[in-house]
């Protein structure tokens, strides 16, 4: 009996450890500070083995890093920069697959003054914009929203639109836009700017200059496409063929709020149709 009593005893005492080491080898590993977002040192060696010379180890630190996601898009974005191709690469493409959660579309409802299927500039019937798809697109690798008009500029509407509402930080702002009525402009010309107000009362300009950013809207033998932007999307209407261009601004102060943007021209007409601002 008192063998018994004392076997007894023994499990009683052993069972809360038994318990304790069973528990223990369910529990996750710990990720560091933020209990299940990983630590800047992680997201390094992370960013760190996307340049490993095994194919396996670039391909888990490329997964984990997906799975991370915002968190580790300061570390990607310098990343997309490094002097290894392979990490160039990899950071790229985990940017851009990370565009999609990051995009936000800027609303330019309140200050449009020309519907998409009304004539623009003043000219005859038919040279409009009624062919451009509207809501959610993807045009030249960035998501904007396009409602059923644009903000012109100049052409009988006003030279300046004011407080077009931003109110977040942005790391990048895409600008989907053209210009018209500019035969003969010569390369380089200034045409309009973005004017960014943060809210710490700062400024920035976004310039807009003729043959760098933008060309006509009108598709015309012998000019060249922009040298910097980038053909977004083509189409036609009843008079010409038409292109609109994507500009990319990357912000300097990533880390200030953006409260506004206003939307001036300096020469001809140019028009906004989308803005999208990257977090």
């Amino acid at each position: 009996m008192h063998h018994r009593l004392t076997l007894f005893a023994v499990a009683l005492f052993l069972l809360p450890c038994a318990v304790h080491v069973a528990w223990g080898d369910d529990k996750p590993a710990s990720k560091g500070p933020g209990k299940g977002t990983p630590d800047g040192k992680e997201i390094e060696r992370l960013v760190k083995q996307l340049g490993s010379n095994e194919f396996k180890e670039r391909e888990a630190a490329s997964n984990a890093l997906g799975k991370i996601g915002k968190p580790a898009l300061t570390a990607l974005r310098k990343a997309a920069k490094d002097s290894d191709p392979e990490i160039r690469s990899r950071a790229a493409k985990l940017i851009l697959a990370m565009q999609d959660l990051l995009a936000r579309p800027i609303d330019l409802g309140p200050h449009v003054n020309q519907k998409l299927n009304e004539r623009f500039h003043d000219y005859h019937q038919g040279n409009d914009l009624a062919s451009l798809p509207t809501g959610r697109q993807t045009f030249a690798g960035v998501k904007f929203t396009v409602g059923k008009g644009v903000v012109q500029l100049g052409a009988g509407k006003p030279g300046k639109v004011e407080g077009i509402k931003v109110g977040m930080k942005t790391a990048k702002l895409y600008f989907l836009h053209a210009g018209g009525h500019q035969n003969g402009a010569p390369l380089n010309t200034p045409i309009g700017k973005y004017v960014v107000h943060y809210a710490d009362k700062t400024k920035a300009e976004v310039e807009v200059a003729y043959g760098r950013d933008v060309v006509d809207w009108w598709v015309q033998p012998g000019v060249a496409d922009p040298t910097k932007g980038k053909i977004a999307w083509e189409g036609e209407n009843k008079l010409s063929r038409v292109k609109l261009f994507l500009t990319t601004w990357e912000n300097p102060h990533p880390d200030k709020v953006i409260v506004t943007l206003d939307y001036a021209t300096t020469k001809y007409n140019p028009f906004c149709v989308a803005i999208t601002a990257e977090e």
